[in-house]
């Protein structure tokens, strides 16, 4: 017979934070990597990485799903951080007398 373990809600906090933390990290890694694959600077100034200038329109919508994926990963750790937060209340030390 196999028992199933029951988390609690703040080790349920806990796994999830841990998750959405990972997810964030993930997200932020391959849009660095897609940037320096198709994103230069030249100048102080963001340059495509093609002599093509019809494909440009396409890359600005693909850099705006980055951006709107990382936003979203983002807005999901918050919340997972809330809900941690409030299952791991901030304990305070008592001056000393």
């Amino acid at each position: 017979m196999e028992t199933t373990r029951e988390y609690s809600p703040a080790e349920m906090a806990t796994l999830n934070l841990s998750a959405k933390s990972a997810q964030l990290e993930r997200t932020r890694a391959e849009f660095a990597q897609w940037r320096r694959a198709n994103i230069i600077t030249c100048d102080g100034h963001r340059a495509w990485k093609t002599s093509d200038s019809t494909s440009v329109p396409s890359l600005r919508q693909m850099e705006l799903s980055w951006e709107s994926k990382l936003a979203e990963d983002f807005r999901a750790h918050q919340q997972a951080l809330q809900d941690w937060k409030r299952h791991h209340p901030a304990t305070t030390i008592a001056p000393r007398s």
